[in-house]
């Protein structure tokens, strides 16, 4: 049956069927694109700033621990009151500071991933 039909039709066939598959690949790749696009604004606006807040965590943490050992170096020098005093005011900024990035941190949908929100709850319970 296909060998009698005229040569014009067999290419008119021919590259539609091509067109046909160029557009159903066409259509894959455009959704493939949009699921890429979510999982990469996910990471950008969830996941970033989620690290960020950690590594500004983990450097205030750092920073409360040198203001204790600061404050007991300084206790235990027989410094002023004055110098004792700016210590005790410089560690409860950093720990204020501590604590607002726990609170922007729990601002942050991080029950979506178990292990940070373990870890999360860990930390809380050192904090308190």
């Amino acid at each position: 049956m296909f060998k009698n039909t005229k040569i014009g039709l067999r290419l008119a066939l021919g590259f539609s069927l091509v067109i046909v598959f160029m557009m159903v690949l066409i259509i894959i790749c455009m959704r493939q694109m949009k699921v890429d696009r979510d999982n990469l604004e996910h990471i950008v606006k969830e996941i970033n700033v989620r690290v960020r807040l950690a590594n500004k965590m983990i450097d205030n943490s750092r920073n409360v621990a040198l203001s204790v050992r600061g404050l007991l170096m300084l206790k235990f020098s027989n410094q002023s009151a004055e110098s004792l005093q700016k210590m005790r005011d410089e560690y409860t900024d950093k720990w204020r500071i501590f604590n607002q990035e726990m609170a922007e941190v729990e601002k942050l949908k991080i029950q979506e991933c178990p292990i940070c929100y373990q870890l999360f709850l860990n930390i809380q319970s050192y904090n308190r």
